[in-house]
């Protein structure tokens, strides 16, 4: 039979300064109190309305439906309702607090890096023979075959070939400029924009 384990805050701190954390937890810290103390010079204020809703969503997001479900997540992070009262205000402040300071910043940093955040769902196979993979791709434009019968038949991969070279979406800023350029102006659903490239993309 295991013995019971008794874990004091002594214990936890020691592991704290062993794992070195204590530098990230002061700057989490230093953090929270300068955003309380900028959000009171702004005025910036939680209501009670607020508050609630907001626990509520936290509630929902975290699928604690019913009190038994809160008491449960309360206690496996020892946790006192002071404590989610205490962690929903301090999350809603710095969303408000955040939104006062940065809203009007928002739109125009988007627009002014947007090529940054764009990005593509992707299928691809790739090919050791460039010349294959000219010819396949001019099949494929010609309407000779499919993109999906050419992964069927070229990718080597199993679980890759199941999913047809899917890739899944990609950031423009995870592709190489030769590759994000015909990707990102290809004209979907046309197959005619389907990706070449030295190392044999199709």
């Amino acid at each position: 039979m295991l013995e019971k384990i008794t874990v004091n805050t002594q214990d936890i701190l020691r592991h704290i300064k062993q794992t070195r954390q204590i530098p990230e937890i002061i700057e989490r810290i230093a953090a929270r109190n300068i955003i309380e103390h900028t959000a009171a010079e702004m005025s910036i204020k939680v209501e009670t309305e607020e508050l609630q809703k907001a626990a509520d969503n936290f509630r929902f997001s975290n699928e604690l439906v019913s009190s038994e479900d809160t008491w449960k997540w309360l206690q496996k992070y020892a946790l006192s309702l002071d404590d989610f009262e205490e962690l929903i205000y301090i999350e809603l402040l710095t969303s408000k607090l955040a939104r006062h300071l940065f809203a009007d910043k928002i739109e125009p940093h988007f627009f002014e890096n947007q090529l940054n955040y764009t990005g593509a769902v992707i299928y691809e196979i790739i090919l050791d023979d460039e010349d294959l993979a000219m010819e396949l791709f001019y099949a494929i434009n010609a309407g000779e075959t499919s993109f999906y019968d050419v992964a069927r038949e070229y990718i080597q991969d199993r679980e890759l070939r199941r999913k047809c070279g899917y890739r899944g979406q990609v950031n423009r800023r995870d592709l190489k400029p030769e590759i994000s350029a015909p990707v990102l102006l290809a004209n979907l659903p046309n197959y005619s924009n389907q990706l070449l490239h030295p190392r044999a993309y199709i």
